[in-house]
């Protein structure tokens, strides 16, 4: 009957399981109706004085109600639910005394997609931020201090630069290299498609609204708050990756997540691929004479570490570097690192994924997980600090 009905339900599955339902017929006691094909209309004695009952008693009715319908009316029942799901999360539900927003705050972002400059509304830009920066099934506390360290980042990158470099007429910029990364809703669209796009990006919105206008400030001043993925187990003090030593960031232990693929994670490289990259940087200081391919001693070792474990400095061949410059010249994840030499070949364990400075985007979704508000989290990641509503 299914199958001449509508030819869109040939999947066998489905076929099996509609003529299951339509041949069920169960007879509910107490008078409660006929479970059938057709529903059979029927009082529910002691609905009133039995909730448990008269709710199954109701549920039965539906299901009755269901079976009396043409699998094509069952079908369009399906979608329209499906829907509204999505939409539902989209528009959220309409709010009766909605809370009135501020005057957009308007910002001049260099937009590389399009290559040329779009005056954007900040808040609408920390969407972009937030989608790009960190997964969207992080937890929503999550979500909302990226939120907040995003748009931190973003008003001190205002305040303490007069433009973007090579770009006069823009403030800010989507390049992740330059500034924070950054993704449009069509660009988003496109990823996730039409309808998972609608609760992701719902996810996104509620995040920044829920934060509004609120920054990280340090003795009534913007911090620059800087994050990263995932930490490896310990964030690192600002001045041994960069140079000034900021007082609130600081090193602060970190959970590593089992989650994070960055937790632990291995790369291989050839003797000679290593010691080319380095080779041609500049050298912070001369180390022990020792032969290029290692004929005569190792010819790469770890030589200091700071104490989150990160390397400081480390020999290859006759020079010293930084970890710092390890990491970018062989594009590692991380300056945490361990070096395992083997024959001609060199590999590199890495601990966590980022530079290790500030926020910890793993390690604040966990906090999350584990039951902490978003200012609590930004308050661990950032020392001393305080949550302000600026805007």
């Amino acid at each position: 009957m299914l199958r001449r009905t509508v030819g869109f339900y040939r999947w066998s599955p489905i076929q099996a399981w509609w003529n299951r339902f339509l041949r069920t017929r169960q007879t509910w006691s107490r008078g409660y109706p006929r479970f059938s094909a057709r529903p059979r209309w029927g009082v529910i004695p002691g609905s009133a004085a039995k909730p448990v009952e008269a709710i199954t008693a109701l549920a039965a009715v539906i299901c009755a109600w269901l079976g009396s319908l043409s699998p094509r009316r069952v079908l369009h029942l399906l979608l329209s639910a499906t829907a509204l799901y999505f939409f539902s999360g989209w528009f959220g539900g309409l709010q009766a005394n909605p809370t009135p927003q501020a005057e957009p705050f308007l910002v001049a972002v260099w937009r590389t997609d399009l290559k040329k400059t779009v005056m954007m509304d900040l808040e609408e830009y920390i969407k972009g931020v937030v989608a790009a920066e960190m997964p969207v099934s992080f937890h929503p506390e999550a979500l909302k201090a990226q939120a907040v360290a995003a748009r931190t980042y973003a008003l001190y990158t205002l305040k303490t630069r007069s433009g973007v470099p090579g770009y006069p007429d823009a403030a800010l910029i989507t390049d992740h290299r330059i500034d924070q990364a950054w993704i449009s809703q069509a660009e988003f669209r496109k990823r996730y498609g039409f309808l998972e796009y609608y609760w992701r990006w719902r996810r996104i919105s509620q995040a920044v609204e829920e934060t509004r206008g609120q920054v990280l400030t340090y003795q009534g001043n913007l911090i620059l708050a800087v994050y990263h993925s995932c930490s490896g187990g310990v964030t690192e003090n600002s001045e041994n990756y960069w140079v000034s030593a900021l007082p609130y960031l600081r090193s602060v232990p970190d959970p590593a997540p089992p989650s994070s693929p960055y937790v632990s994670t291995q790369i291989e490289f050839t003797k000679t691929k290593v010691l080319d990259s380095l080779l041609k940087l500049p050298a912070t200081g001369a180390a022990p004479a020792l032969a290029r391919t290692g004929s005569s001693g190792s010819a790469i070792e770890v030589l200091e570490r700071y104490e989150s474990g990160r390397v400081r400095t480390i020999r290859i061949g006759e020079r010293q570097y930084t970890g710092r410059q390890v990491r970018e010249a062989l594009g590692l994840r991380s300056n945490w690192f361990d070096v395992i030499e083997n024959n001609n070949e060199i590999t590199f364990v890495v601990h966590g994924n980022g530079h290790g400075v500030g926020m910890s985007q793993y390690g604040a979704d966990t906090y999350a997980k584990q039951g902490a508000r978003y200012d609590q989290i930004l308050k661990h990641y950032y020392s001393g600090v305080e949550l302000t509503t600026m805007l």
